[in-house]
């Protein structure tokens, strides 16, 4: 069960890293300041999604395991 706990968190960890490299390049080359904020607001948004889905995955995988409810 660590192992799966460990996979997420990584998985994270990298929409994190994937979000910031994206939001400094953008910066970079578009020189209109809301433009990048807009962008990475529906990039950033769309990751979450990703996070939540695979958090929800976990949770139902792992179920009787965890016994919450």
């Amino acid at each position: 069960m660590l192992g799966t706990y460990l996979l997420t968190i990584s998985v994270l960890a990298a929409i994190l890293l994937i979000r910031f490299l994206l939001e400094r390049a953008f910066a970079a080359h578009l020189k209109i300041p809301i433009v990048p904020n807009m962008i990475m607001g529906l990039i950033g948004l769309y990751l979450l999604v990703v996070e939540v889905r695979l958090l929800g995955l976990m949770y139902r995988t792992k179920k009787d395991e965890l016994a919450w409810f």
